[in-house]
């Protein structure tokens, strides 16, 4: 989670993967923001395919272990009180 002026592009540099339950280690203090701020929340995990030989699967890009890279990205502003 990061927080970006509303009036510079924003530019995020690649998320922490992680393949298995382990303890999370943020990139930096974990802050909810405050009023008016906008903020971007990433989520990256690793997953084994499915169903490996099936659709776009034998296309996409896989991890040294054979896993995929799953990256979800939202954004939000905090509304004034």
């Amino acid at each position: 989670m990061v927080r970006r002026d509303t009036r510079v592009s924003v530019t995020l540099n690649a998320p922490q993967c992680h393949d298995e339950p382990s303890e999370v280690n943020p990139a930096g203090p974990f802050l909810s923001g405050g009023q008016n701020e906008l903020m971007f929340l990433r989520v990256c995990v690793l997953q084994p395919p499915l169903l490996p030989t099936i659709g776009l699967n034998p296309y996409l890009p896989t991890t040294e272990t054979g896993e995929y890279r799953l990256v979800a990205i939202t954004s939000y502003v905090t509304e004034p009180a």
